[in-house]
């Protein structure tokens, strides 16, 4: 999304120094809400519970698995899940709350916590195992007030984590990793840099995954420049890109002859790219009401949508890091969108420096019909990673020429490799705009290609593809622009006269209406959503 008027990005402010802190403590009248993840090298991924008894034993009676209730009693959930009674730890006291905690698990499970200790040592048969830690704010009401360390087996399982200052207080999260153990015993250790480590429960279940490394997770090498300081709650998201608006024409070309519209794609048919190999990747669901999403950029991450039903987030889809990052199937409604320097932005999404691939599959985002979107996909890959989008849909987005131009996809820095099979997007003004490069730095596209791609544009519609003068590899096949306002190639396409553009169908508005399907707009990627199913790839 771009304004009239060039904007700088402003940087967040740093955390204040410990000896600033003060000491406010949980009440539930002055709770906040708020969600952000920012944790160096953390992972964090949604357990399921299922019923099991408290340890189940080998052949040779040693356990294979553990459900424990840290700082608590123990207690049968109602799922049938049996949690012991605290045990195997060092160090530390039980605490309690009265207060709901919302999460996967019980909330009286999650409302006990052992805080303070030093470490757990549980003994296990030799194996590899599935290791869940679930932990609460319970106490705090503000940021850098508790950080903390956890590690099992010497790998990372959460590095200077701020519980509040990421998911805010009475909200579950849950750091899980996939590990093997030799030696019969699996060490769970815990160090805090302020206040105390906390846990509320434990989960170790034997599984035949192959393990993880041995050696703990390692940040990513940093950047040659400065990077900014961590993200603020109190600092809106980054403002919009400002983009100069495209020349005028001159002069009106006769609306072009109709061509065929794109035939309505098979669900069954295949994709062309599949999925990234992952390593040991940390599964979970994106949390609700995030601002933003830090994940750790040595790391694969596979973010679960809901099921049945959309995810309502304001900001969208907005993540930075992580190595290969997968999200397949889910609606996104981003709401009544959030307040910028330059107005109300409602942001389908926003990808930043993964340092792989990051892979969008059968994904639709919108918006509440009275605040429709403002801006679809913006990509922001300085780092150098590929971009996979496929059978995406972004509905109605509303734009300007003089106000934000409202593009299905905007590219912000790179990507190296941005491949599209079935997209469609629908737009008042602006379908792509592609200027590799344009707010940041970052290494020139190797591969481009796009395929069975459907822009739908308004009367008030202007560009729907504009392209960067510079030349690299970028193959289009299958590729229609819809234009109900009767214009012609050069105020449809820019720069106007491209070669590349012989390879894209304009369509007039009779040939469109014939195309359209049951939902709307969508010719690709109509099955994109809340009940999305991959048809596999070729």
């Amino acid at each position: 999304m771009r304004t009239n008027e060039t904007r700088k990005h402003r940087q967040r402010s740093a955390p204040r120094h410990a000896a600033m802190r003060g000491s406010r403590t949980l009440s539930a009248a002055r709770r906040r809400n708020v969600a952000m993840i920012g944790a160096s090298a953390m992972t964090v991924a949604v357990a399921l519970a299922v019923p099991i008894a408290s340890n189940a034993l080998s052949q040779n009676g040693a356990p294979t698995s553990w459900h424990i209730d840290a700082g608590g009693p123990g207690l049968t959930s109602a799922d049938g899940t049996v949690w012991a009674a605290d045990t195997g730890y060092t160090g530390g006291t039980p605490t309690s709350t009265t207060h709901l905690i919302t999460g996967v698990h019980n909330s009286d499970l999650m409302a006990t916590a052992r805080a303070g200790m030093s470490s757990y040592a549980l003994p296990v048969a030799p194996g590899t195992y599935n290791v869940t830690l679930g932990m609460a704010e319970t106490k705090w009401i503000e940021a850098d007030k508790r950080k903390f360390s956890a590690t099992v087996e010497g790998v990372d399982a959460v590095k200077s984590l701020d519980l509040f200052e990421h998911f805010g207080a009475y909200r579950e999260v849950d750091a899980g990793l996939t590990l093997k153990v030799t030696d019969g015993v699996l060490n769970i250790n815990f160090s805090a840099l302020w206040d105390q480590a906390t846990v509320s429960a434990i989960i170790v279940e034997s599984t035949d995954a192959p393990p993880m490394p041995t050696t703990s997770v390692t940040s990513p090498a940093p950047p040659t420049t400065t990077p900014p300081p961590p993200p603020s709650t109190t600092t809106p998201p980054p403002p919009p890109p400002t983009t100069p608006p495209p020349p005028p024409s001159t002069t009106t070309p006769p609306p072009p002859p109709p061509t065929t519209p794109p035939p309505p794609p098979s669900n069954g048919s295949k994709l062309t790219w599949a999925p990234p190999a992952l390593n040991s990747p940390v599964v979970m669901a994106y949390p609700e009401g995030s601002t933003s999403l830090k994940l750790d950029s040595a790391r694969d991450y596979v973010l679960k949508l809901p099921v049945g039903r959309a995810l309502n987030n304001n900001h969208g889809l907005n993540i930075s890091g992580g190595h290969n990052v997968v999200i397949i199937g889910g609606s996104v409604n981003v709401g009544a969108g959030v307040a910028t320097t330059s107005g109300l932005a409602r942001r389908g999404a926003y990808f930043k420096n993964q340092t792989g691939t990051l892979f969008l599959e059968g994904v639709r985002f919108l918006s509440p019909s009275t605040a429709p979107l403002t801006e679809g996909i913006d990509l922001s890959e300085s780092t150098g990673g590929s971009v996979i989008i496929q059978n995406v849909v972004i509905e109605r987005a509303v734009g300007t020429r003089t106000t934000n131009h409202a593009d299905g996809i905007q590219t912000w820095a790179g990507p190296n490799r941005l491949l599209i099979d079935r997209l469609s997007v629908y737009t008042t003004y602006q379908g792509m705009f592609l200027l590799p490069n344009q707010h940041f730095s970052g290494p020139a596209p190797q591969l481009w290609d796009f395929r069975h791609v459907y822009i739908y544009g308004e009367a008030t519609a202007g560009y729907l593809l504009w392209k960067s003068s510079q030349n690299y590899p970028w193959h289009i096949s299958n590729t229609y622009l819809v234009h109900t306002g009767g214009k012609g190639t050069s105020q449809v396409m820019w720069p106007s006269g491209d070669p590349l553009w012989a390879s894209v169908n304009l369509v007039t508005q009779a040939a469109a209406a014939a195309a359209r399907t049951a939902d709307s707009f969508t010719t690709y990627g109509s099955s994109a959503g809340m009940a999305y199913t991959s048809p596999g790839y070729v």
